[in-house]
């Protein structure tokens, strides 16, 4: 019995993150680009290795995800240091 309550959780946890991909497929945006975005609207200030400690992932792969935003405008471009 708690095998099949087990089970039923998986597959309704598979649904689910299946139905948020795709929502945030047709925005241009993944999972990871959300919470990177979460991040920085309340700490804007965050550095690539603190959103990539926030969510878990290497500096280099964080540094894609912003990019990946950048591209597109979902963030403007800020610089890092004196012009």
């Amino acid at each position: 019995m708690a095998s099949s309550v087990v089970l039923m959780l998986v597959g309704a946890g598979r649904f689910l993150q299946r139905r948020v991909d795709d929502e945030l497929a047709a925005l241009g945006l993944t999972l990871r680009h959300l919470g990177a975005l979460g991040h920085l609207s309340h700490r804007p200030d965050l550095s690539y290795s603190d959103l990539a400690r926030r969510a878990r992932i290497t500096t280099q792969s964080m540094h894609a995800t912003v990019r990946s935003l950048v591209v597109p405008s979902a963030l403007g471009r800020v610089r890092s240091g004196p012009a």
